[in-house]
């Protein structure tokens, strides 16, 4: 008896394409006359002018995949690639959606095979007729046994009208809003769109905030050396077991009402490095930074954040999305004279970005438009 041999290696090979090309070819400018108008008397008269372009473009999808079959779990999966190039309407899109599943045949036998693919639609406004755009799928297919095993599916490829594709904002990059947009409150007590959890209670820290863990590093970290990280919770100090009465944690005048609290744990005892928790006070609540923030972690004299031996020391500030920063005004200077500070502002609602941060040396800041201040 022969025995087919199945890889053990997952494999994908694309061993054919075909191209899909719209009819359109684009058109060129020409004459036609619509309208006439007689003139009789002496006199100023327009004349439109119009000319229609036809879209092209190309679509790039498999014909053929040669699926690899891991036999420890008998399931067998494949990668593919569509590219598109094109010249459409910015408001058009092409679309090319493949079947979300077919199925699998060897003789009376059958199996149901999915196919997921990155992307499906590609905007008029980002494609382009000399540099395709590309997208991943793969196909894969479980329950399989020894012999040949054939099936197909389709992709269905079309020039459309816009369509919407909606944010954690609820917004389209057209402009138009979700009408059926869910709000999500993140530990910011914040949706993405902007609209404040009713249910949340905004507590402010101090916009000084080096001074206060300074205060905060001087009273319960006294012999440690330097402060690693500043961390903002997602919880209240409540709900992490920590509390004013319980004295593991103390205001610092974070907040000066006691609503903002702070506490300190040794994370490495031998290089003296301590880490700094701050939090809401109480469960419910949710951070909110000051509308003014300039200066927020400035270091006087050059010297390293939070760094009581002058000798410099990496610290992290992470967290910063579990802060409200979208009533902030002002955030010159944010980071003024910090050296090897690093911090994420990505998914942070932080829309004031100007000068924050005009003397960083040796920083690694991210800012919520991606860009880094090193």
């Amino acid at each position: 008896m022969k025995t087919k041999l199945f890889t053990h290696k997952v494999r994908g090979t694309l061993v054919a394409f075909a191209a899909v090309s719209s009819m359109l070819a684009p058109m060129g400018v020409y004459a036609a006359v619509d309208s006439t108008a007689d003139v009789s008397t002496p006199s100023t008269e327009s004349c439109n002018v119009s000319a229609t372009f036809g879209s092209s473009w190309q679509v790039t999808i498999p014909k053929h995949v040669s699926l690899g079959v891991d036999t420890a779990t008998n399931v067998a999966a494949a990668d593919y690639e569509v590219s598109v190039l094109g010249d459409i309407e910015p408001e058009h899109c092409i679309t090319v959606e493949p079947d979300n599943s077919f199925a699998m045949l060897h003789g009376s036998d059958s199996a149901t095979a999915t196919v997921t693919q990155d992307i499906t639609v590609f905007e008029g406004t980002t494609l382009t007729s000399d540099a395709p755009e590309k997208s991943a799928g793969n196909i894969s297919a479980g329950s399989l046994t020894p012999g040949d095993w054939g099936g197909h599916f389709d992709f269905h490829i079309a020039e459309t009208g816009h369509q919407h594709s909606f944010g954690a904002d609820g917004m389209c990059a057209c402009g138009e809003k979700d009408p059926n947009h869910q709000h999500s409150f993140g530990a910011n007590g914040m949706c993405a769109c902007g609209v404040e959890n009713p249910d949340a209670e905004f507590v402010m820290f101090s916009k000084n905030m080096y001074n206060m863990v300074t205060v905060m590093y001087s009273g319960n970290a006294l012999g440690h050396k330097s402060v690693h990280n500043v961390v903002f919770e997602d919880r209240s100090a409540e709900e992490l077991g920590r509390t004013l009465a319980a004295s593991n944690c103390r205001d610092c005048s974070f907040s000066g009402d006691g609503s903002v609290v702070g506490w300190t744990d040794v994370t490495d005892s031998s290089n003296g490095y301590v880490d700094i928790h701050i939090a809401p006070a109480h469960s419910g609540d949710s951070l909110r930074a000051p509308d003014d923030v300039s200066g927020l972690f400035a270091v006087s004299e050059l010297q390293d954040s939070f760094d009581r031996q002058g000798s410099y020391h990496t610290t992290t500030i992470s967290g910063l999305a579990n802060v409200d920063f979208s009533h902030v005004t002002n955030a010159s200077g944010m980071f003024e004279g910090c050296y090897n500070v690093a911090a994420d502002f990505t998914g942070t609602n932080l829309k004031v970005m100007d000068n924050i941060a005009p003397s960083v040396s040796e920083c690694n800041i991210k800012l919520p438009d991606g860009s880094v201040v090193k």
